[in-house]
């Protein structure tokens, strides 16, 4: 393959070396896939390759940014949909969170295993996900506060601790072995406690006078 060194070829490169390498991941998983074999599948050669990452890890990180991309693409939609409220919003982020991990682990069991190596070794990946989707919940927090739905003080801290409330329902080895329809339920009812906690309470009113 002949190249060039200018930034777009290699941005270009670069992805075709990751859809290849997802591919490969996909079907032998990560610790079985070699350098070597990623090299063959965009037909260059294994010094070639590492012109573009330095190691296998590197690869799998880009393969699993780019599942986190995908992810927060589907919870972006879902809390943006036109005429829901705060709660539905909500609502909407914990079941299309749950519903991703659930199919992504059933469909591509082995690439939610590189996620978990490349997330081992690059911390930073997993505190990057978590922080965006924290940001995306402390959006719906401040539409909830603006509509005077919530009553929000601290949407930051709030988004945290919804997040780390919720991540049972975003994680492979708690999403999967249990009925969805049985973890819809109870992602639902754990939301619902949570908007008693957020609402916007009713000022108490003045005693009548007699």
């Amino acid at each position: 393959m002949n190249t060039t060194d200018t930034p777009y070829h290699s941005d270009a490169v670069r992805r075709q070396i990751v859809d290849a390498a997802h591919e490969r991941f996909r079907h032998y998983g990560y610790q079985k896939t070699t350098m070597t074999e990623l090299a063959r599948d965009v037909g260059m050669s294994a010094a070639n390759l590492y012109r573009y990452f330095r190691n296998k890890l590197d690869i799998a990180t880009a393969c699993a940014g780019r599942c986190v991309s995908e992810r927060h693409e589907v919870l972006h939609q879902v809390i943006h949909i036109p005429g829901k409220t705060a709660r539905e919003r909500l609502e909407s982020f914990a079941l299309a969170a749950f519903r991703h991990t659930r199919n992504h682990a059933a469909e591509q069991p082995r690439i939610n295993d590189l996620f978990e190596s490349v997330t081992r070794a690059r911390r930073d990946l997993r505190d990057t996900q978590y922080e965006a989707e924290q940001g995306m919940i402390a959006a719906v927090l401040a539409q909830g506060n603006e509509s005077k739905e919530f009553d929000v003080k601290d949407i930051p801290g709030a988004a945290r601790a919804i997040h780390t409330a919720l991540l049972f329902f975003s994680l492979p080895r708690f999403a999967t072995p249990y009925p969805a329809a049985e973890l819809e339920q109870v992602a639902s009812a754990i939301v619902g406690l949570m908007v008693l906690g957020l609402a916007r309470r009713q000022p108490d009113r003045a005693p009548l006078n007699n």
